[in-house]
């Protein structure tokens, strides 16, 4: 697959793990973190099952007469916006699963995250970015590898970030998973509201029609 994607993946990854594997997120497991509705460790393993589904679906077959859906046209269904939104059946069974998957304590949650990131990120250089992803049950569709692999970069950057606050630790993200994220989540916008109205949101507000940001 591209190089960029694949290289975006692991830099994002390894930045999430050692914020992971920092000292104030195993002392603070348990307690809520910035993200509603969520513990920290319940966090730390929502983005463990987020990476976890790709290696799942990578090694899926190409389908027939399945949708394929755009970068863009991902987050669409996730977006929360209202609290209808954050107590929709997809949010409320994203916390219980990561909320499961924190009862394995801080050290076993953290090291299976770093070993399925870096083995994906060996995989990754040696596959094929354009080839289709079978997203079923979860979703209905098929999804390029190199967009489904975006996505869960900025799985990793923005969740990273839900991290660092929660911990009390400051962090910033590397570069390339913020090009990425950034360039992922414009996509998502422009897709959902257009080029006129996110050149207003982000020049002319006093013109914007629609709420813009944030994408998700």
């Amino acid at each position: 697959m591209g190089r960029s994607s694949a290289s975006s993946f692991v830099v994002a990854g390894s930045w999430f793990c050692e914020l992971a594997g920092h000292d104030e997120v195993a002392r603070r497991w348990k307690e809520a973190s910035a993200l509603g509705g969520y513990t920290i460790g319940g966090l730390v393993a929502h983005v463990g099952a987020a990476v976890a589904w790709l290696g799942a679906v990578i090694d899926t077959s190409e389908p027939e007469g399945v949708p394929v859906i755009g970068l863009g046209d991902y987050y669409g269904p996730f977006a929360v916006r209202t609290n209808d939104d954050l107590d929709s059946a997809v949010h409320t069974m994203l916390r219980a699963q990561g909320e499961r998957g924190a009862e394995a304590g801080a050290t076993d949650t953290v090291a299976k995250l770093r070993t399925r990131v870096d083995k994906l990120g060996q995989r990754l250089t040696d596959e094929d970015g354009s080839r289709l992803l079978d997203l079923r049950p979860s979703l209905p569709v098929t999804m390029r590898l190199d967009d489904f692999v975006a996505t869960r970069v900025v799985e990793l950057v923005v969740h990273g970030d839900d991290l660092a606050v929660s911990a009390g630790i400051t962090a910033q993200p590397p570069p390339e998973g913020s090009a990425s994220t950034i360039e992922t989540l414009m996509t998502t916008v422009v897709t959902q509201h257009g080029d006129l109205e996110v050149i207003r949101a982000l020049a002319r507000s006093e013109r914007s029609q629609a709420r813009v940001f944030p994408a998700l």
